[in-house]
């Protein structure tokens, strides 16, 4: 997430809040097993429509049960998180 307004001038770790100019971190949206297991997942592989006809699913907290539904989901669409 990029704050309004904000300068990023270097890479921004995945799902780390950065505001400011230049923009630093301010928090990191998840504890860092979570943030791990989401990378390791890919879900961005999954096509629009499977990630529209799963609304829900993306908009909840990635509590492990909503990982697990993810996983659920790649496996069924035979998307590898090679």
């Amino acid at each position: 997430v990029i704050g309004a307004g904000s300068v990023v001038t270097h890479d921004v770790e995945p799902y780390t809040i950065v505001a400011g100019i230049p923009a630093r971190p301010i928090k990191k949206r998840f504890d860092d097993k979570i943030i791990d297991k989401l990378q390791k997942l890919k879900w961005w592989k999954l096509d629009d429509a499977t990630i529209r006809d799963n609304f829900d699913l993306f908009n909840s907290e990635p509590t492990d049960r909503i990982i697990f539904e993810l996983e659920k989901l790649m496996f069924d669409k035979k998307i590898q998180a090679k």
